[in-house]
């Protein structure tokens, strides 16, 4: 048996085709339904995604598990993944591109065996500056700077803070595709 556990961070079930919106917004969740069980109540434990993810992840509420930062580290074996893995014989993987859950230090990507993240810059072995904002703010150039002149490749993740900068704010700068 495959365990597929899907999670459409900040989109409201009222906004799926799945459950009612007059668009056909999600044909791919609605084709999925016929063979899976869709839960049709949820309610987050926590008010934005890392507590939410941790709590979806351990099944304590975010008051147990205290992940609510980045200073916050969840300690191994509480997750729902490491019992697959480890006592069922699961492969697990986690497809995301929220870095909270497949870059960040705050124990959530050590419970797969498989991490993809974001791929929104253009060299991976680079500094990814919108980790470096996750932990140390925005507006924090100097320290950008500092880090990715200490990297193992600096031009790169100099490269990746230009590139990042430009999404950001200044998007009609870079190339349409």
């Amino acid at each position: 048996m495959n365990i597929l556990l899907l999670i459409m961070d900040s989109v409201r079930a009222s906004n799926t085709s799945l459950h009612g919106h007059e668009h056909r917004t999600t044909p791919f969740l609605e084709s999925l339904a016929d063979e899976a069980t869709v839960y049709e109540t949820g309610i987050s434990p926590g008010s934005w995604s890392l507590p939410s993810h941790t709590s979806i992840f351990t099944g304590y509420h975010v008051a147990e598990h205290g992940v609510t930062g980045a200073k916050n580290k969840l300690e191994p074996g509480h997750t729902i993944f490491e019992r697959l893995a480890d006592e069922e014989g699961y492969s697990t993987g986690i497809f995301s591109e929220n870095t909270w859950v497949t870059e960040m230090d705050v124990g959530l990507k050590e419970t797969f065996q498989t991490v993809e993240g974001a791929r929104n810059i253009p060299y991976v072995e680079g500094l990814d500056p919108s980790n470096f904002v996750l932990t140390e703010g925005q507006g924090n150039y100097a320290g950008y700077l500092k880090r990715c002149l200490s990297h193992d490749h600096p031009a790169k993740s100099l490269a990746n803070g230009v590139v990042t900068k430009l999404a950001w704010d200044y998007p009609q700068y870079l190339p349409t595709r």
